[in-house]
This record gives C-alpha cells, structure tokens and sequence, in this order.
C-alpha cells in the first residue's frame, strides 16, 4: 500500500527497531501494545463495573499507560542510541502520559502530535467562513483535556503595529454556531463560552453522561475499530493489486474517521467534513518535519514541555515541569511553546484535576505499580472508585 501511494519512495521493512530508526532524521511511532483486543476488552470490562473507560480516558486510558509508556520508553532508548540527532515525532496514545514518562526516562528530542486542535480549529474557522489553513489557534490544556481560546491570523505583515485579530468571539454571535462544532451535542453553549473545550474534555466534565452514552451502544470503540479492521483485512486479501489493497484502506479509513465520538459521544453533531488530501494526523506530521527542517517554519500545537522561552509556563495554570498541549513556534532551531492566555476558571480547575491524576498515572506506568494507578483514578474526574476497584482486572501489558 504504500509503494502504490507514493511510488517515488524508497520503502525498506524490517522486523529491527535499532536497524529501523539507524541514522534517521525523524523517526514516527504509533504503537498500540496489546493491539485493538486489548483496548476492546479493556473498554468492555470497564463499562460492566459502571466505570469510564475509553481509549485515552479513565481505567481504560490508564491500563492502555502502563502497556504503552514502558513500550515506548523501550524504542525511546533504541532512538538515543541508533539515530542520536532524531526528532521523535509520538502518535502513541495516551499522547500526554507518553510524553511525560520520554521527558522524564530519556533524552529524546521529540514532539507529541494529536489532531484534535488542528480539526477543531478548522471546524470553528470554516463557521466563520475563514480559510482553515489562514488562522493559529490559541489552545490550552493537556492531551485530550483541551480548549480552544482563539483564532488569528496565521500570516501578517511584520510591521503592523497592532495585535492579531482573534476571530473565536464571532463564534458566539450566533447561538446555533457552536452547537455545530462537535458530533452529539456534547456541551451547553454556556460551557463553550469563551474557550470552547475538545470533544473529551466531555468525559471529564461529564463522566457520567458520557457513561450512559456508551452503555447505549451496541459495541464499545475499540469492538468497533475491531470490526472495521476484520473488514480491511478481509479487503486486502479480496484485492488483487496494489491500487485495489489501498483503495480498500482508504474505504475502511473513512468509515473510521466518519464514526469518530459517534460510540462515546452521540449521533449527529458537526457537519464539519475535512479537505480532500491529507488527513489530520499526516498533514500535522509533516508540517512539524518542514519546521524542524527549517523548509516552513511555523506555529503548530503539539505536546511538549510547559516552558517558554521566557522561561514560564506557556499553560498558565501548569508548572513548567508538566507535558502540556499548546501552540508552538517550530523551525530548525527547535520548539518554542507560545504562552496562552488563562483558562475560564471551571476549566482551569478540571484541567488541573486531570493533569495531578496524569502525573500520578503515568509515574506509576514506568514502575508497574498498578496500587498508586488505582488510587490516582480514583481522584481522576473521568475515574472515582468504580474505576480504582477495575483498574487491577485491566490488561495491564502488552
């Protein structure tokens, strides 16, 4: 499939991380230990005890840590070795736990990507009848447990002598505008005013809405994605060339990208439908490898840490020290977050809940200590005791 997507490319395989990343410039992992069956049984397990688990969020978010985070600490230290001059460009899930335990276990020099912003900005961009690829958002928060604060004008002339304009308040002049943000109608516009929060800041504002959701469908996320990939598979044997094979990727693709928050979040929602081309996820890759080539330099919202420039926190409500995901400059001569403006004060609150239980998680992912994970949950917004109590039943490696 990939020959017969870009056939300019010299494609290698090889079943060697060290021989993979040996000598590269940028080395991009997604990595899911335990594959979809884990996170599927994980999901299933939790919503039978009455507790909150998706892929990123609650029990379920934090036995897919304790699989993932020692895993990519592992490739993280084959990075170091093989390829010491390498950007390590993170899809991993949970983005923000994996980040945190790279920080703190090596010297990687590395971005966490997630397409949430990116897609959320544009939403809100083309409501307002602005080109999506002519603003930079002000977002604030940590990975999956962040909010839009703004949108400005991406190219302006250096001499002008005022500050960028920020289109997010034309947003709320028309009540029915931010209703049509999200799929499901997961907010009031109340609680979207004046930052509006990504589709999962629902589950840890409202976890016990977001349960009811998911006891109503038939099969949770992860079953779904399953489904779908027993689909792709049965596709690619069924085809007999290289064009037919990608052809059957691209179907089963955009059925997932069309189902996205449809299981967690509702029915209905956004009539937002991405530009043709690239999607989310690949076009953000390769906007931070121009940047860090010094190709386009340019402000791009990843997951890195908390200080700026200046030496503060560019999240406000976060110390330094904490992975945050927030706009960044981004050139040849490295990442520079930007610092925001602060969080509504509800939000601020819950970003700081999420982020102590975060921290907690993912310290004890790197020493397997799955009794300070439980009791960390059981702070957690999305989490409580019917979580801590599930934890331990969880797959808790790969």
């Amino acid at each position: 499939m990939a020959r017969a997507a870009a056939p300019r490319l010299s494609i290698s395989e090889t079943g060697s991380a060290a021989e993979a990343v040996r000598g590269s410039r940028f080395v991009i992992a997604a990595i899911r230990a335990g594959g979809q069956e884990a996170r599927g049984a994980d999901e299933r397990t939790c919503m039978e005890a009455g507790a909150l688990g998706q892929e990123t969020v609650g029990a379920a978010g934090a036995a897919l840590a304790f699989r993932n985070v020692p895993a990519m600490v592992k490739l993280a230290r084959v990075v170091e070795r093989e390829a010491p001059e390498a950007c390590l460009v993170n899809y991993t899930n949970p983005v923000g736990m994996v980040c945190d335990a790279l920080a703190q276990e090596s010297a990687v020099d590395g971005v966490g990507i997630c397409d949430t912003p990116a897609e959320l900005a544009e939403r809100a961009a083309s409501l307002l009848y602005l080109d999506p690829e002519a603003v930079v958002p002000g977002w604030s928060g940590v990975n999956h447990c962040g909010w839009l604060t703004g949108l400005y004008e991406r190219e302006r002339d250096p001499d002008d002598p005022f500050p960028p304009v920020d289109h997010l308040p034309d947003l709320f002049r028309d009540p029915e505008r931010p209703r049509r943000l999200h799929r499901g109608d997961l907010f009031p516009v109340e609680a979207m005013v004046p930052a509006v929060p990504s589709e999962y800041v629902f589950f840890h504002g409202w976890p016990e809405r977001a349960l009811e959701r998911m006891r109503g469908a038939a099969a949770t996320r992860g079953e779904a994605i399953l489904a779908m990939e027993a689909r792709l598979f049965a596709g690619l044997d069924a085809a007999e060339t290289p064009a037919g094979k990608l052809s059957a990727y691209r179907s089963v693709l955009a059925e997932r990208d069309a189902t996205y928050m449809q299981v967690e979040g509702g029915e209905g929602g956004s009539d937002h439908r991405p530009p043709p081309g690239l999607s989310g996820y690949d076009r953000i890759g390769l906007e931070v490898i121009r940047a860090r080539l010094g190709i386009e330099p340019r402000t791009i919202v990843v997951n890195v840490p908390n200080r700026t420039s200046a030496g503060g926190p560019a999240v406000p409500e976060l110390p330094v020290t904490d992975i945050v995901e927030t706009p960044a400059e981004m050139d040849a001569g490295g990442v520079r977050p930007l610092p925001q403006r602060p969080l509504p004060r509800d939000a601020g609150r819950l970003l700081r809940r999420v982020r102590a239980a975060e921290r907690e998680i993912a310290k004890a992912a790197l020493t397997g200590d799955a009794g300070a994970a439980a009791a960390a949950l059981r702070e957690h917004p999305a989490g409580g005791p019917a979580a801590a109590e599930v934890f331990p039943r969880l797959r808790l490696s790969g």
